[in-house]
């Protein structure tokens, strides 16, 4: 790993512990002083490729490191990318959620 993909990393664990979700691209370029997301995507195949990052299925095009994949808010996500992720993990879908509204 290249000093850049662990700052990289460490910046995405960084921005979960602070805000509960992975950052979007245009952040971690903001974060790391870049103006190009060329460099971004490029330490981010990297990560992904060597097994540090997975990329979520959300419109955000966020990445979370490995071991933060199941602590991640999904709130944001729409529902589509939820059920597709839940089929591709195998888990049931349709779960009813009870009507907190009475």
């Amino acid at each position: 790993m290249t000093e850049n993909q662990l700052r990289t990393l460490d910046n995405i664990r960084a921005f979960i512990a602070t805000y509960r979700r992975g950052p979007t691209i245009r952040e971690l370029m903001r974060i790391e002083g870049l103006k190009s997301t060329g460099g971004i995507y490029s330490r981010l195949s990297a990560l992904v490729r060597d097994g540090y990052l997975r990329k979520l299925d959300d419109h955000h095009g966020r990445y979370v490191p490995i071991d933060h994949v199941d602590q991640v808010d999904l709130r944001g996500c729409s529902t589509e990318a939820l059920k597709a992720e839940m089929q591709r993990r195998g888990e049931v879908c349709g779960i009813v959620l009870p009507d907190n509204s009475r």
